[in-house]
């Protein structure tokens, strides 16, 4: 009851400069998410450019680095489960290990993370047994990528 502890009303703190990203899976698979993000030819490190303008003017911007563990770990599981399916919030609901206020925090976030990557083409995309091809649009419903011209 939240009337009973004032606590689960209480906002959530700011992100102090220069402070540790947040890690998600246990510290022995913290290479493998590494990889998985580099293998998208992401930075582990930081957020890349697109993804920093489609968090502007959401409440994600203000927490760059848990939006950052989110991709990360997003990214680690789409590597887990692209062979044999899709990823799915209530998956990645079911892998997230952070306890407490920390997981309801992170958990508001994985959905904006989430549709932002698979706007990107960065998870759920597939060419399996059954061909799914899904091309990434931009909120203006034009393709998200520009079209190289060859010359």
């Amino acid at each position: 009851d939240e009337r009973a502890d004032p606590l689960a009303l209480a906002s959530e703190p700011a992100e102090a400069r220069g402070g540790a990203t947040p890690v998600l899976v246990p510290a022995v698979e913290q290479e493998e998410v590494h990889r998985a993000v580099l293998e998208q030819q992401m930075p582990w490190w930081e957020l890349t450019p697109p993804e920093v303008v489609g968090y502007r003017g959401t409440p994600l911007e203000s927490y760059p680095r848990r939006t950052l563990a989110v991709r990360n770990f997003l990214a680690y599981l789409w590597k887990c489960v692209r062979a044999s399916g899709r990823l799915t919030i209530d998956f990645v609901s079911r892998h997230l290990l952070v306890r407490g206020l920390q997981r309801v925090w992170t958990m508001q976030a994985v959905p904006h993370v989430f549709n932002l990557l698979s706007r990107l083409g960065l998870i759920n995309f597939s060419a399996g047994h059954r061909l799914s091809i899904r091309i990434p649009l931009s909120s203006h419903g034009g393709p998200l990528r520009a079209q190289r011209s060859t010359v």
